[in-house]
C-alpha cells in the first residue's frame, strides 16, 4: 500500500478515533516499531511512499517503509487490552494514511 505519513498521535485521540468509530489498525514492522494506519484492517501490509518524480501520472512503489503485522485493528479489538508500553513515549504513535493525488 503506498501511503503519506499524517504525524504523531497521542494516545487520546487514538481513543476519540475508537469512540467515533473510525476504522483503523495498529501494526509491528519487523523492527519492532507500531504504525497506525487509518481506513485499514488487513492483517498483513507492505508500506511504501509514493515516487515523487512520477506524480501525478502515475502512483507507483516508492520507498520500502516495511513490512507490517496486524496487531490491533479498531474494528474487532479492545483498546483497553492492548500494550501501550510498546507506543513512542507511552503516549504517541506514527500514522499513515492511504496515498491519494486528489
Amino acid at each position: 500500500m503506498i501511503v503519506e505519513n499524517t504525524g504523531y498521535i497521542k494516545l487520546g485521540q487514538i481513543e476519540e478515533m475508537i469512540n467515533d468509530e473510525k476504522l483503523f489498525s495498529i501494526y509491528k514492522t519487523r523492527k519492532d516499531t507500531m504504525v497506525l494506519v487509518k481506513n485499514s484492517d488487513k492483517s498483513e501490509l507492505q508500506l511504501y511512499y509514493p515516487k515523487k518524480d512520477r506524480l501525478p501520472w502515475k502512483i507507483l512503489e516508492g520507498k520500502k517503509i516495511g513490512i507490517c503485522t496486524r496487531v490491533f485493528t479498531s474494528l474487532e479489538d479492545d483498546f483497553k487490552l492492548f500494550d501501550i508500553s510498546t507506543l513512542n513515549n507511552n503516549n504517541q504513535i506514527i500514522s499513515y494514511k492511504k496515498y491519494s493525488t486528489f
